[in-house]
């Protein structure tokens, strides 16, 4: 017989009150003039979300996860327009199940939000909004954002992401925040890492190659120095194992693979910073050096 754990009860009574003051605060009866709510539920435990999600929670739950909120509502023509309220320990996790999803165009609403036909989702503190349509009649397509306002003024806190994160997103980088394999997974296409040093601490972050880094690059944020250092040679020698050639300078490591692409390596204080796959090592030096001055608190064209 399992021995009673008082912290994890006090854990589970705040994840219930959290949701709970979503549905109330929140998902009021009245939300949208001229539609009634006709279904709230409540999905605090895992077994819960696997639940209502039919499987296909792990995503979900890879983030520090403290509950769903689901309220139904329901217009006099029987149109059916369901309102999510994810809630999560730290903005970061928000953000980060947020930010795993890039597909829409992207909307000012929340702290972040993008919106498609049907739907419509958004982030805000420690919340991730999702809003639906369950059918594409042209008449139905503004309510999801007209509700998702409504709910984003009632959200009266902003959340703060840490300060390495927040500097990526500053600087036009559009990472994912990541904690874990499924995410990193889901984010960074055909590259399949074997044994992911993630730190559910400090986290990750995916970024993709666009106009600011010519190749995708992965940061994973640790809590002491040391350890960012001790994953440098634990990645280093993962990689460098069917290598042509490689060098090492300082804190960083460059990798020329058997397929002719460049992996690179460096440490920034307690940030990692691995570059798995650049066509040449301009590439890859370009990409390490702009990721090194956005986490050392540069900003292009500073001295």
């Amino acid at each position: 017989m399992r021995a009673f754990n008082p912290i994890h009860c006090l854990i589970a009574l705040c994840a219930f009150a959290t949701v709970a003051q979503a549905s109330s605060k929140f998902l009021q009866a009245d939300l949208l003039e001229g539609w009634h709510a006709y279904d709230t539920e409540e999905y605090v435990t895992a077994e819960e979300l696997f639940r209502y999600m039919n499987g296909g929670a792990e995503l979900y739950l890879e983030y520090r996860y403290a509950g769903l909120c689901v309220r139904e509502y329901e217009d006099e023509n029987g149109n059916s327009l369901t309102v999510e309220i994810y809630s999560y320990a730290t903005p970061q996790d928000a953000y980060g199940i947020y930010s795993i999803d890039t597909t829409g165009a992207p909307v000012d609403l929340g702290q972040g939000g993008r919106k498609t036909r049907l739907t419509i989702r958004f982030w805000k503190d420690r919340y991730y909004i999702r809003i639906f349509l369950w059918e594409s009649k042209d008449e139905l397509i503004p309510i999801p954002e007209r509700a998702a306002r409504i709910v984003d003024q009632k959200i009266d806190m902003v959340g703060e992401l840490p300060h390495w994160l927040n500097s990526l997103i500053a600087n036009g980088l559009s990472p994912s925040f990541i904690r874990g394999e499924i995410a990193i997974r889901q984010v960074a296409g055909s590259w399949q890492p074997e044994d992911l040093p993630t730190s559910r601490k400090g986290g990750g972050a995916w970024i993709p190659e666009g106009p600011k880094i010519p190749a995708p690059a992965l940061v994973l944020n640790y809590a002491i120095k040391d350890k960012s250092a001790r994953t440098f040679q634990r990645i280093w020698t993962l990689i460098t194992g069917d290598a042509q050639n490689y060098v090492v300078s300082g804190q960083r490591g460059l990798v020329n693979m058997p397929d002719g692409s460049v992996q690179g390596l460096e440490t920034v204080g307690p940030n990692l910073v691995w570059v798995p796959e650049a066509p040449n090592d301009a590439d890859c030096e370009e990409t390490l050096n702009m990721i090194r001055k956005i986490l050392q608190g540069e900003r292009r064209g500073e001295k």
